[in-house]
């Protein structure tokens, strides 16, 4: 097999795994670090295939490069490729939605976790010498018995309630799209979304980002949680609308938040966000396991080799393209 593939960003200490399978393939594989548009088009005007993690696909570049017929997106989401210009001009966007949900889904626990228990403060308190210090904290309720309402029940957030099991906590989640019987497989009740954000002790957002998502958890959705409920976001940023989180955990409705993810990354350094007692921020690493990267490498740079040589891949954003796929023969 011929072929060349561009791969535009993505540090990843082990790029042997993608020059290995590319090599066995017989492609080219050429790395570049954020190239500019101009530069991109220039090295990828001959390319097969282009690889992304954070890199930004539109409908100019994608116009700009008449041979491509795959882009290969380093994660679960797609929200930073043009899939429906992609899908228009023939060219196949392709992702690695299970790479990481054992990463994720642990990391959200630990985040519900470390502000249910303010883990943060007490940590703080301890080399002051503050012994005990239930005052400093005061009140952290008893997390058995509580309800956990999980935004989107696909894969991920499946695996949390299939984790929280022995928590001895009442799950609910919302998502129209999951057939009802997943729900009852992992003993999780189906609710709408209003009844979730009204009635839960902890909310933790487990959905993609898309027009539809953006905001989803806006000023009207935290004005009507429970009085000390926890956000938590592993997901998108933009699901969440910062602006009206900071307002809930300012004016006291909102217990906490624990995020891996916001709306502006890196943020400002002068955030409130950052500095707030009751939120735990870590820098978009939930995904983050060596074996993960290892994975995540492995079935995207495979899924380039599956678009070329004609084999549909295992993941696909818009599977109708396949029907028309560019350069098929």
């Amino acid at each position: 097999m011929n072929g060349k593939v561009v791969k535009t960003d993505g540090a990843f200490r082990n790029p042997e795994i993608e020059r290995g399978i590319f090599a066995r393939a017989g492609i080219e594989f050429v790395e570049l670090s954020q190239p500019s548009p101009e530069e991109l088009s220039e090295h990828a005007r001959d390319a097969d295939a282009l690889m992304v993690l954070a890199y930004r696909v539109g409908r100019e570049l994608l116009e700009a490069l008449p041979r491509v017929r795959v882009v290969a997106r380093y994660g679960v989401g797609v929200d930073n490729v043009d899939v429906e210009a992609a899908t228009s001009l023939g060219i196949a966007v392709t992702c690695v939605p299970d790479y990481c949900v054992d990463e994720v889904s642990s990391h959200a626990i630990a985040l519900m976790l470390a502000v249910w228990r303010k883990l943060v403060p007490l940590a703080g308190l301890a080399p002051a010498g503050t012994f005990p210090a239930m005052e400093a904290v005061r009140p952290i309720r008893r997390l058995e018995g509580s309800r956990v309402g999980l935004v989107g029940f696909g894969a991920l957030a499946q695996a949390v309630a299939r984790k929280l099991a022995g928590f001895g906590l009442e799950i609910v989640a919302a998502d129209p799209y999951v057939a009802d019987h997943v729900f009852a497989s992992h003993d999780v009740s189906k609710v709408g979304l209003d009844e979730l954000v009204e009635t839960s002790d902890v909310v933790s957002i487990h959905t993609s980002l898309t027009p539809a998502t953006f905001h989803l958890i806006g000023a009207e959705e935290i004005a009507r949680m429970k009085h000390g409920a926890i956000v938590v976001n592993t997901a998108r940023g933009a699901v969440v609308d910062q602006a009206a989180l900071l307002e809930g955990l300012r004016d006291g409705r909102l217990g906490g938040a624990g995020l891996d993810v916001l709306e502006t990354e890196p943020p400002d350094a002068d955030d409130e966000l950052l500095r707030l007692p009751n939120v735990v921020v870590t820098p978009h690493v939930g995904a983050y396991s060596e074996e993960a990267i290892a994975t995540l490498q492995e079935h995207a740079a495979s899924s380039v080799v599956d678009v070329l040589s004609g084999v549909r891949p295992r993941h696909l954003a818009d599977p109708s393209v396949w029907r028309n796929l560019r350069g098929r023969v």
